[in-house]
């Protein structure tokens, strides 16, 4: 039985002096408190409300608000309690999320303090509560004015200083000793809002007998793939010879050939292909005594893989259950269901009767899956989800844990040597799915908006959404920011979005000297490793953001010994609770991190800052072409920079008009920029000067479409690389920064231009040694067969050199599939168009120069057919001439399946507007860049 006490709070606040021990004369103010709806709150949030600070995301109103850093916040509730709910063994009370240093109070009672975002505060309180009215205070703050200079001597390699004259200064010292969100201090694209509330839900939980406390769902066989991927050599936890970092246990839990390595504790492990019971050392009830496996469904410990039908998958899972009297063994039943995806009834079935101890009992269970469906990446399969259904009925009592979604998939992180380009070794970052490479496509993901707790899970599953319709099966979650709720992972497990997430450590040396840092670190991943670990989504646990580079190449580690600050956290308590919670899932210490400098190209993923946009020349910012030098084995962060749409920057100009010189466009400018956005407009299309706002933001937002578009496809195209995550895709204000979905959810221009890049049947061109290579990419489960066009094609349509080629492209396939001769021509293109199936794959085109510098014909661009199904709108566009940045005059959040894309002469494209139905086709307006 649980009671929700997430509606109806009231807050204040006091000096930030006012402690707990003015906790009495707080409670019992009769003025000055501001009514709070509901949880997740944000103290900003009722201010907003109630007038009293404006929207620190609009204009430069974020100054006006750093005032609540110094204040203390007091949040109060009073509620109910019945005889009944009192006639419970325990009342656990629940606080999801308190945003940062919090103390809480019940009735009068000091029940604890707390100093962390990221777990929940627990605590059995039905001694302190009574029948009838009970009343709650929390008290918290932001959380640095605990932090000392003293504490913060340790850290001073954190980087904090992120400043223009508009900006000021963004960032704080002290960060890096306070366990809630980086950012919220300021970072190079966010304002200082620091963040402070109660930010999760707050229920008391009624338990009695017995209480589930985890449940956990392991895949631990996948069935062999058609692509003859072994079924067994995928096992959770396999890893590669030299200790390769998916297997995330201690010494002793790897391989050394490579063969398939248990996910199950010590002792329960095998070095061959059968799977391994659930009768090993700990699998059992509290103390070690075996509990059988063999309820319905359940495998034996002799049946292997050699013995498994086609098409059946094994599960393994784990129930943790506490019997809650102190003494005496209880008898139970357990129950364990997985119903299939489309809900037409039970894949696997466990039904057991079992003897409880007192305490925490570990119960373990292994179940074949027979016609098993597997979940996919997006673009690679489909993202069947089963549910499962776990209850224990101990006497008159039923406990059932709340249903959840699983997918049947393994996953780990191939780190096979490869052969050395220099004195280096080498070795591959390949993630795979069901034992099948995957290249990742995506971005880095951080928090939805600069105040936290009000991002909607409206917001949520909008923002996953884009990203699926972007061809992303990859988003990275970055540690400066938080664990995301929910809804956020139960989103990508549905849209076959990946995750790639980061510990909360970023760009900072952490105190992790102290032994008080450490245990709230340790709660904090035992908690997020446990949480997360059912979901198929969950691809990767890395250790950090940049903080291994950082002891490489930023901090001057001097002292004697040298200050690693941090490390102890990255390169042992994190593998260790990911070893016990959650093996299955690979872990790496940092990002980037691999070989003798974690930046570098010979292992790992790497973070392509220097060569590109971040480079002191200009010139190397603004040229796609620099691209084509990548030798990274997996990018994982690199970025170029674009300004919103209008109406965005409308809204976030909060009425005053748009002005390019303002201190508000200036506050909204990414702190990176550097003049970078106007120097790419005049490399690429016109002079800045000449240019209207409308203007400027066009050519702005090209310039990032085809600096993401192309430079995504040269990371695609090298077979030695897998993966590509662009910084960033999403906002947590209005800016002119890396996103192509902006705060307002908006798609910026480069949106389709990524979309393009990243479609899951793609062609590429490159100059290789005076040929053109054609490379195909095929991420799909079957073979595509294609007749190509290869070679020249004038702009004006007058003139085409080519060659007709008939290519077969395997499924799942990455690589060149034909070559032709480049010619040194004038007025038009290289191009590679299909012409057995145009719309599955868009022309690839090599253009000689820069859009500027190409003399285009002015083309003629016509709707040949249009129609509308159901409530879209599709049109048949053709152009007579090569036409660039093909784009429609329509509001900013009409959504598109492209849009702003090339045409070649005599091409026909047919595109989609979605929600486009009552559109009269004949009045749009069509446009290109000319």
């Amino acid at each position: 039985m649980r009671l929700q006490l997430n509606e109806d709070w009231r807050l204040t606040d006091e000096d930030l002096s006012c402690g707990p021990e003015e906790a009495y004369r707080v409670q019992r103010k009769t003025d000055g408190w501001l009514p709070v709806a509901a949880l997740p709150c944000d103290i900003h949030m009722p201010l907003i409300e109630q007038g009293r600070i404006q929207d620190p995301v609009l204009a430069d109103y974020c100054f006006a608000a750093e005032w609540t850093e110094k204040r203390s916040w007091w949040f109060a509730k009073g509620f109910l309690v019945t005889e009944d709910l009192l006639a419970s063994d325990r009342l656990m009370l629940h606080m999801e999320a308190l945003d940062a240093e919090a103390d809480i109070w019940l009735n009068g009672i000091h029940l604890g303090h707390h100093r962390s975002a990221f777990y929940p505060f627990r605590r059995d309180v039905r001694a302190m509560l009574t029948e009838g009215n009970n009343e709650l205070l929390v008290r918290v703050t932001s959380g640095l004015e605990h932090v000392s200079e003293s504490d913060i001597a340790m850290t001073d390699g954190t980087l904090a200083e992120m400043k223009n004259d508009a900006v000021g200064y963004r960032g704080d010292q002290r960060r890096a000793n306070v366990r809630k969100a980086q950012f919220v201090y300021g970072w190079d694209w966010g304002p200082r809002i620091a963040t402070t509330g109660i930010v999760g839900g707050v229920w008391l939980e009624a338990e009695r007998a017995v209480a589930i406390r985890a449940v956990s769902a392991v895949t631990v066989r996948v069935p062999s793939q058609a692509d003859g991927t072994s079924d067994s050599a995928h096992s959770p936890g396999a890893g590669s010879a030299g200790g390769a970092p998916d297997s995330a246990h201690g010494a002793g839990s790897g391989s050394a050939g490579g063969a398939p390595v248990s996910a199950h504790g010590a002792g329960s492990g095998s070095t061959g292909d059968a799977p391994v019971s659930a009768h090993g050392a700990g699998s059992g009830s509290a103390g070690g005594a075996p509990v059988s496996a063999h309820g319905a469904g359940s495998g034996s410990a002799g049946s292997g893989p050699a013995a498994a039908q086609a098409n059946t998958a094994r599960i393994a899972f784990e129930v943790e259950a506490e019997q809650l009297h102190p003494f005496q063994t209880r008898e139970a039943e357990l129950s364990l269901r997985l119903l299939r995806p489309d809900g037409s009834g039970e894949a696997a079935v466990i039904r057991e009767p079992i003897c409880l101890r007192s305490g925490l009992n570990y119960l373990a269970y292994e179940a074949d899956v027979p016609d098993a469906e597997l979940w996919w990446p997006n673009g690679m399969g489909a993202q069947p989800l089963y549910t499962v259904e776990a209850s224990i009925s101990c006497g008159d009592e039923i406990v059932a844990y709340p249903p959840f979604q699983v997918g049947i998939r393994t996953v780990r992180i191939n780190t096979d040597s490869v052969a050395a380009t220099g004195d280096e070794p080498e070795r591959q970052f390949t993630l795979e799915v069901n034992g099948v490479p995957v290249f990742c496509k995506g971005g880095n993901w951080i928090p939805a908006d600069a105040i936290i707790a009000r991002v909607s899970d409206e917001k949520y599953t909008a923002l996953v959404d884009e990203a699926a319709e972007a061809n992303f099966n990859m988003l990275r979650i970055w540690g400066g920011g938080i664990y995301e709720r929910d809804i956020f992972y139960e989103a990508c497990d549905a849209r076959g979005i990946l995750i790639w997430h980061d510990f909360m450590f970023s760009c900072g040396k952490y105190p992790d000297h102290l032994d008080w840092f450490k245990e709230e670190v340790s709660r904090e991943i035992d908690y997020q490793t446990r949480r997360l670990r059912n979901h198929p989504a969950m691809a990767l646990w890395c250790g950090n953001n940049e903080n291994h580079w950082g002891f490489d190449e930023w901090w001057n580690n001097t002292r004697h010994p040298a200050f690693y600050g941090g490390a102890v956290v990255y390169n042992e308590i994190a593998p260790e609770w990911i070893r016990r919670n959650s093996p299955h899932i690979p872990y790496w210490n940092s990002s980037p991190y691999g070989g003798i400098h974690p930046n570098g190209n010979a292992m790992g993923d790497r973070h392509h800052w220097h060569d590109g946009t971040m480079n002191p020349e200009m010139a190397r910012r603004i040229t796609p072409e620099i691209y084509d030098e990548v030798q990274a084995k997996f990018v994982s962060e690199y970025g170029y920079i674009g300004p919103c749409r209008r109406s965005s920057i409308e809204t976030y100009f909060d009425g005053a008009a748009i002005d390019t010189s303002s201190k508000v466009w200036r506050l909204h400018t990414n702190t990176f920029e550097a003049d970078t956005v106007v120097a790419g407009i005049r490399k690429h299309y016109a002079d800045k000067d000449d240019l209207s706002l409308d203007e400027y933001l066009h050519y702005a937002g090209l310039c990032q479409s085809l600096m993401y578009q192309y430079s995504l496809e040269a990371i695609r195209s090298k077979s030695f690389c897998s993966g590509a995550l662009f910084w960033m895709y999403n906002d947590c204000w209005g800016e002119v920064g890396w996103t192509i979905v902006d705060y307002y959810l908006k798609r910026k221009l480069s949106y389709y231009g990524v979309r393009r890049a990243f479609s899951p049947a793609k062609l590429i061109l490159r100059e290789q040694a005076g040929t053109i290579e054609v490379t195909a990419v095929n991420e799909t489960g079957e073979a595509i067969r294609e007749t190509l066009a290869c070679g020249f094609i004038a702009f004006d349509g007058s003139e085409r050199q080519t060659e007709t080629v008939d290519v077969v492209i395997p499924a799942r396939f990455r690589g060149v599939v034909h070559r032709f001769a480049h010619a040194d021509r004038k007025g038009g293109l290289f191009a590679a168009v299909p012409t057995a199936d145009p719309q599955r794959m868009q022309p690839a085109v090599l253009r000689p120069g820069d859009i500027r510098t190409l003399a285009l014909p002015g083309a003629n661009v016509a709707i040949a057919h249009s129609a509308a199904v159901g409530g879209d709108l599709l049109l048949t566009l053709t152009a007579d001439a090569y036409a660039h940045a093909v784009h429609f005059e329509l509001p900013d959040d009409v959504r598109l399946s492209d849009h702003y894309f090339d045409l070649l002469p005599g091409e026909t494209r047919t595109i989609t507007i979605y929600g486009g139905a009552e559109l009269d086709a004949a009045a749009l307006i069509i446009k290109s860049v000319k």
